[in-house]
């Protein structure tokens, strides 16, 4: 059994692996703050305190990330109506249409990756990915994540 799950350990991170190398392109940084374009593009004028949650990052890290689509006329921000200590997240027309087109290439790739695998094999590989995230979360003593307080 010890070497059957060393070799599952294996797999999972070679998974990993060619996961995020499949979704990352060459070029301008933007790429690797496709995940934080997509939750501003569902979410117009979201609170940083919220897309600290959502990304499970620490305020500092996503503080980085926001400076740096800023500086590339991603996003602005814009202080809050009601708490003027709060400031609220928003895509530019330039951000709105890179989040757009990484959308767009991300579907294309999430479709390349599943070629081979039929409805049946991705309903059983998410039920085994269930268990076994259900089977960690209970049997494994976890690092707390870090989030912002209310």
């Amino acid at each position: 059994m010890e070497q059957l799950t060393l070799r599952v350990m294996e797999e999972l991170r070679k998974n990993a692996i060619l996961v995020r190398r499949s979704f990352h392109r060459p070029g301008p940084q933007v790429g690797s703050h496709s995940r934080l374009l997509t939750l501003l593009l569902e979410n117009p004028g979201i609170s940083q305190k919220t897309l600290c949650r959502l990304l499970h990052i620490r305020p500092q890290t996503l503080g980085e990330q926001i400076g740096k689509l800023e500086a590339a006329g991603l996003l602005t921000r814009r202080s809050n109506e009601h708490d003027r200590r709060i400031f609220n997240l928003y895509l530019t027309d330039g951000g709105v249409a890179e989040a757009k087109a990484l959308a767009d290439r991300h579907h294309a790739t999430r479709q390349k990756m599943f070629t081979d695998l039929t409805e049946g094999d991705l309903t059983a590989l998410l039920a085994l990915l269930e268990k076994l995230n259900a089977s960690i979360e209970a049997n494994v003593e976890l690092a707390e994540p870090h989030f912002p307080e209310e």
